[in-house]
């Protein structure tokens, strides 16, 4: 008993990372301990059927928890979102740029030396952030006109955003915002959209049944450019998600402010360990 209540609380607070741009649900596991055991039940429940029960009550434990912990910051988001736009986002800046040294330190290179691949991979994955969120704003846009979103781009948002959730140093929720759909799915949440939540749910466990193996397979493969693509990834999502400094010395004053205690927060909650 007293190990399903771990899981429940481990899974809450990953639930609370992966709504939280610049968070990495995947380095809160490394964090826990659990990563291993994460990511072997993600990718051998369906096949492995000896021990196929015990990793589904492994995930569902830790997908009851996940909810739990996304319902319970869904409403804090959603209002600052709503009355603090440009804050809420440049706050957001900061947890990225507070991870950053976290991200840099897990996917350092086996030799230590940038190589042209190495190169290449990061200019992929910043090239592809900024072409993907080049809206003024930094989100992309993804509503149709007449303002109904389009649930094909939520399930594909969902879809990749369940495939990084997994991964140490990218956040699942920073990949909905680039799709432009974070906003539109917290307030789903909190408004319990049922057909929205269902496609969101549906395309993230697709995405870290089918996208997430991948991106594993891929790291152990072609680790050290996977790693820079990655690197890529996050840091490029600091640049796109700017919204412009609120205006008056007072406000562009407090937008640093709130830019630095983002910072200073993922610095100090963000464990720098390296991957083996």
């Amino acid at each position: 008993m007293k190990d399903k209540i771990v899981l429940l609380i481990y899974g809450i607070t990953m639930g609370v990372a992966n709504i939280i741009p610049g968070v990495s649900g995947g380095t809160v596991a490394v964090t826990l301990g659990i990563y291993d055991q994460l990511v072997e039940a993600v990718g051998t429940f369906l096949t492995d059927r000896e021990r196929r029960w015990e990793h589904v009550r492994f995930l569902s434990l830790l997908a009851c928890g996940a909810v739990i912990g996304v319902f319970l910051l869904a409403w804090i988001i959603e209002y600052a979102l709503t009355n603090y736009h440009a804050w809420t986002l440049l706050f957001f800046m900061g947890l990225i740029l507070g991870s950053m040294p976290s991200v840099v330190r897990m996917h350092r290179t086996r030799k230590g030396d940038i190589q042209f691949v190495h190169a290449l991979a990061l200019t992929l994955g910043l090239g592809g952030v900024l072409l993907l969120g080049g809206e003024p704003s930094g989100i992309a846009a993804a509503t149709p006109p007449g303002g109904h979103h389009c649930y094909v781009m939520v399930a594909v948002a969902s879809f990749c955003a369940g495939g990084a959730m997994i991964l140490p140093g990218i956040s699942g929720s920073l990949i909905l915002l680039l799709f432009g759909q974070y906003e539109h799915i917290v307030q789903a949440i909190m408004a319990v959209d049922l057909a929205t939540l269902a496609t969101v749910a549906l395309g993230a466990i697709l995405g870290m049944l089918i996208l997430a193996r991948i991106l594993s397979q891929a790291l152990r493969r072609y680790r050290d450019p996977m790693h820079f693509f990655i690197i890529g990834l996050v840091g490029g999502s600091f640049v796109v998600l700017y919204p412009g400094m609120p205006n008056g010395f007072d406000g562009r004053l407090g937008g640093l402010g709130i830019l630095v205690l983002g910072s200073v927060l993922a610095f100090r909650l963000t464990p720098i360990r390296t991957q083996a």
